[in-house]
Parts: C-alpha cells; structure tokens; sequence
C-alpha cells in the first residue's frame, strides 16, 4: 500500500495525533474497502481481516477524539467479526486481536464494573496468546480499578500478582518498574505501619536499581503523606523535601500534586491561607500543561475559586476569562464533560453579571451536553441557574417552569442539598414575583421538613436555617 492509500494515511495522522484529520482518512478508507469488496462481489479472510483492522484504527481515533459512544460501537463490530470462526480459527494471532479490542472496549466503558470484566476477558486472550506485556499491562490497569473501586483484597491480588509476572518480562528497566509500582500501591493499601514502611522501601530499592529519579520522589512523597496522617511530623520534612527535589528535577506534574496535597493538609490543620496558596499554585502550575484536558480542568478550578469568591466586577471579568480559556481547552479535544462544566460556569458567572441573553446561550450548551451524559444532578443546577436567569428577567412563567424541572432531576437524584436550593427560590418566587404568603409559607414547611431529616450538610443547614427566619419575618 502507498502512502497515498487512505488507510496508510490514518494510520500515520493518528501516529502524529492529528486525530480530526486521521478520522477524515479512515472514513475514506472504510469507503473504499466497501466498494472493493462490492467489485469482489465475495467475503474473504483478506477483506474481513482488513475491515477489523480499520475498525481498530478508527475506534482508537474516536476515543482520542472522546467519542466514546461511536467508538465503543466500531470496537464492537470489530468483536463481532474477529469471533467469526468461520473466517478466524482460533489461534495466537486471533487472540492477541481479540485481546486488543476487549481491552479497547474497557477504555471506552463508563462502568467501572463492566470495565473489570472486560479487562479480565481482555487478560484471558492475551494469555492465550503468552504476550507477556499485555498481561502486565493488563494487570496494572485492573490493580488501579479495584482500588479506586474499594475492592481492597482484589487489589492487594493484583499488585502481588504483577509482582511474579515482573520476573517474566526480558527487560530489567521494564521489571524494576513494574515491581516498584506495585510496592508502593500495595503500601497505600496496607493498614500496618511496620509492614508500609518494609512495602515503601522494597519500592525504593526497586526505582534506585534504574535510577528512577522521578519514580523516588514520589515514593518520599507517599511515605511523608502516610507519616503525616498518621500524626507523625517528621513526615512533613519528607513531603517538603519531595516538593524541592521536584522543582529541582522540573518535574512538574509531580510538583503539582504535592502542591495540592499540602494545600488540602492545611486545610485540615486550619491554615486556609496557606491551603489556598497552595492550592491555587497547584492549579496554576497544571493551567500551563500541554494537555488540553489538565489545563481546561485547572482553568476551570481557579474560574470556580474566583467565581466563589468573587466581590468585584474584576473578579468576576478574571473568572469568565479563565472559564472561556478552559471550554476552548476542552472543546479542542471534544471533551463533553469539560465543555458541559465550563459552560455551566460561563451561564453563572452571566447570571451575576446580568447578561441575562449571554447566560441563556450558556445554559443551553451545558443542558445539551449533560443530557448527552445522562447527568441529572448537573441538570438540576442548570435548570436552577435557568430559572434565576428568568427570575432576573421577571418572567414568572419561565422562573417557576425552570424551577419544576430542576426540582424533578433533584428528586430523581435524591439531592437533599438541591431540593433546599430549589425550596429556597420557590419561597423568593411566591414572596416577591405572585405576592402569595399561602404557597410561601408551604414551601417554608417543605424546606424546614427537608433540613431536618438527615441533611447531610450541616454548614449548609446553619445557613439555611437563618434564610428561614428572614423569610418568616418577611412573611409578617
């Protein structure tokens, strides 16, 4: 094939993650292989075995795009006809493919159990085929799931695991690394300080046998965490030591985090001056990454912290600048999520700043996206941001139309703290835009009803419970 086939030229834009141009070269070469194999007027291996090959490619430049929907159905396709043994007899090479697109579709997966079972399936074939560093591979993805999903002993299994497969990969570099990782997550894992101290060292010799200087900060970093939520202050020495090390070495991603996380300790020491320093350094820091998504979220976090803060039109004009700057970091990789969060903000931000017509275009984008999500606790807040933005523009039917619906995705969800929210404009709504103390004095009762039933935000409710008086005064 020349580089002028279609096929060869995805293959290469997708290489230099020019995605939205290697998606346009895989849609030409999807259309050509159909017409070829309509000229053929027959299905053979060949043709079957190159639209596999096409529906791999074009499933990874989908997920690199974030769509994932579109390329969880080309991944399944592809399933479907690697699994056709009229055409593919099993063998090492069928399972390898079937392996690929297993794992593929694992990515693609919002559901973190489905993800697990995919991975497992994944796993399976890729044994069959003995590659061995798409087991580990494999195995170093399905540790971090079961931790992050609170499957405690599955992950212990699994990071012990990686410690015996380690030995089977033929390089040194690639062995070290495996097992050092999996030290030092079965020491975040362990409860037994003796036993976590023994796990962060065995980590620590593993990376001094590569010099992995990166790989060793982090690992001080951990123990100084572990130390210092154990009450032990010589684990702050070792975080701060870890902080300049990797300044030093200009790593930054790990810099950032350990900014973040003295930045949450001072939030629990009580320090929130230098909770909020570190904080926004931390978020400033990863504002700078080349990565669209890192930065759009980091923008996005200081616009909220500006935002939440906000008492001037500055601080509102610095937020709106920064959220602005975040939805064309997210848009630039499709990221609905992001660009959902961003535009949500933008309607806020609006709202306060009366630019009731600007909010309403803001509002309308985020809605779209979150219904594209299925999110109902964030279209509880749209629709409740909507209705103030209404409120601001005294249409009464548009204000309480906007309140009903955000009110129906908060029960949907079960949000206690969205409900009040919502209680809350309904009382302003019935005081101030229809005069009717009967129908305020209702949602009063609903609103107290609501804070003392298990309200899980006791801030919230110190505060709420002072709103309730003036409402009652104002009702008088």
């Amino acid at each position: 094939m020349s580089n002028r086939d279609p096929c060869v030229r995805a293959g290469k834009l997708f290489q230099e993650e020019k995605y939205e141009e290697a998606l346009r070269a895989i849609t030409r070469c999807r259309k050509e292989n159909v017409r070829s194999r309509k000229k053929r007027g027959t299905l053979d291996l060949d043709s079957i075995s190159r639209e596999v090959s096409i529906g791999i490619l074009e499933g990874n430049i989908l997920f690199n795009l974030n769509k994932l929907k579109k390329a969880e159905e080309v991944f399944k396709h592809s399933y479907r006809l690697i699994t056709n043994e009229d055409y593919f007899k099993p063998s090492g090479e069928t399972s390898r493919i079937k392996g690929k697109i297993l794992y593929s579709l694992a990515l693609c997966s919002k559901k973190q159990e489905r993800k697990i079972s995919l991975l497992n399936q994944a796993r399976g074939e890729f044994k069959k085929a003995k590659l061995q560093r798409e087991i580990v591979e494999t195995t170093i993805r399905l540790a971090h799931l079961y931790a992050t999903t609170d499957q405690k002993d599955q992950a212990i299994h699994e990071n012990k695991e990686l410690i015996k497969l380690s030995k089977k990969l033929k390089d040194k570099r690639s062995r070290q690394y495996v097992k050092g990782q999996a030290y030092l997550d079965l020491a975040r894992l362990e409860n037994d300080d003796s036993r976590v101290l023994k796990l962060f060292e065995k980590a620590r010799k593993e990376y001094r046998q590569v010099d992995a200087i990166r790989e060793l900060i982090e690992v001080d970093f951990e123990q100084g965490q572990h130390m210092l939520n154990r009450g032990n202050e010589k684990g702050k020495r070792m975080v701060m030591d870890a902080l300049e090390r990797a300044k030093l070495n200009n790593i930054v991603e790990l810099e950032t985090r350990i900014k973040y996380a003295l930045g949450i300790e001072s939030i629990k020491s009580g320090d929130l001056d230098d909770a909020a320093s570190n904080i926004i350094e931390a978020l400033s820091m990863q504002a700078e990454s080349d990565d669209p998504r890192s930065s759009g979220t980091a923008k996005l976090e200081l616009a909220r912290i500006r935002f939440s803060n906000g008492k001037s039109n500055e601080d509102y004009d610095i937020s709106l600048n920064l959220a602005k700057s975040a939805l064309e970091s997210f848009t630039t990789v499709n990221d609905r999520r992001g660009m959902a969060l961003a535009n949500e903000l933008l309607g806020n931000i609006y709202v306060i700043q009366n630019k009731t017509r600007l909010a309403t275009k803001a509002l309308k984008r985020a809605k779209t996206y979150f219904s594209e999500l299925k999110d109902d606790e964030a279209l509880g807040r749209v629709y409740t941001i909507t209705a103030d933005a209404a409120a601001m523009e005294k249409n009464s039917g548009l204000t309480l139309s906007n309140l009903r619906k955000a009110e129906g995705y908060y029960k949907k969800t079960g949000s206690k703290l969205g409900l009040s929210d919502i209680f809350q404009r309904y009382i302003i709504y019935y005081i101030q835009m229809e005069k009717d103390a009967i129908k305020a004095k209702e949602f009063i009762k609903k609103l107290r009803d609501i804070i003392n039933s298990d309200f899980p935000h006791e801030s919230a409710k110190l505060v709420i419970e002072k709103q309730l008086e003036r409402f009652e005064q104002a009702l008088k």
